[in-house]
């Protein structure tokens, strides 16, 4: 059995066709006369680099400038993601922890991933969606019907989530604001206690939804690799939302709000066209993760 809650999405390299790019002259970023601005604003990510992941309090500990993972990512004719690999740094010597490549089946309403980790060696997963691109489930052929991830919809809003990979855990009463962001839901875990999650925005920031990450946790980041949201990029959606960037993440227990179990504060940076070339995640006041992204 996979345990896949720590995992997913990781291949084969292939190259999409040359779009149109900021030109380099000596460090400095200038615009190719023919590229408009918003074009460059509609890039797709196609590196994330992991920069730290240390204690914030002991600064002589942290390792600066020393990437964790580096992400590459290829995308199709469609610019829709077509493979995906993760490397331990960016050095000669990294080693290859991850791929994932994509076969795409629109008639069959299914996308079938190839993937591979170091841990794990080679496995197949299936993404199934319906008519408007709405993921229902992620599973294997070889799975009895009731293991994968799967999802429930209230017309166009996601209402549900299971998670069964032996273990079980629904996400479930959750709640929108009039913008369609996820504000809450609560987690009942087979293994633990039963957990409410709130979320924070920023209304004054819209997001790419390729950077919506209302679900990514410690535990739970399998769709999240680099930092992106990967059915995104695969032109699926969860649902409508989230239309904001995310301020904060505070997981508590249900039944008392004064015992946090984890606190995620989310800070951001953009680049000269508005895109979002950093974000920060510091956990529990503890320790920060960071990543880059590159276009």
């Amino acid at each position: 059995m996979l345990p896949i809650i720590s995992l997913l999405i990781f291949v084969t390299f292939s190259c999409d066709k040359d779009t149109a790019y900021p030109i380099i002259h000596n460090g400095t970023e200038h615009i190719d006369s023919s590229v408009q601005s918003s074009h460059l604003r509609k890039q797709k990510v196609k590196q994330s680099y992991k920069i730290h992941d240390d204690n914030v309090n002991g600064t002589s500990l942290r390792k600066i400038n020393t990437i964790h993972e580096a992400v590459y990512f290829f995308y199709n004719e469609d610019n829709l993601i077509d493979s995906l690999a993760v490397l331990s740094d960016t050095s000669a010597n990294a080693i290859l922890l991850r791929t994932m490549k994509l076969h795409y089946l629109p008639k069959e309403n299914k996308i079938e991933a190839s993937l591979y980790d170091i841990e794990q060696d080679q496995f197949e997963m299936t993404f199934s969606f319906d008519i408007n691109n709405k993921v229902i489930a992620i599973s294997n052929k070889s799975y009895n019907k009731e293991m994968g991830v799967f999802f429930i919809y209230d017309g166009e809003i996601l209402s549900h989530k299971k998670y069964d990979f032996g273990k079980v855990a629904i996400a479930t009463n959750m709640k929108y604001d009039k913008f369609y962001n996820l504000k809450e839901y609560e987690l009942y875990p087979q293994t633990e206690d039963f957990i409410k999650v709130n979320l924070e925005y920023n209304l004054n920031f819209s997001i790419n939804k390729d950077f919506d990450i209302r679900f990514n946790s410690k535990e739970i980041k399998f769709i999240y690799e680099g930092g992106l949201n990967i059915i995104h990029l695969m032109g699926l959606n969860m649902g409508l939302g989230n239309t904001h960037i995310i301020n904060k993440r505070i997981e508590t227990n249900l039944y008392d709000n004064s015992n946090i179990r984890n606190q995620y504060l989310y800070k951001y940076q953009t680049d000269m066209y508005g895109r979002i070339s950093e974000r920060k995640i510091l956990i529990n006041e503890e320790s920060e993760v960071i990543f880059e992204y590159k276009y």
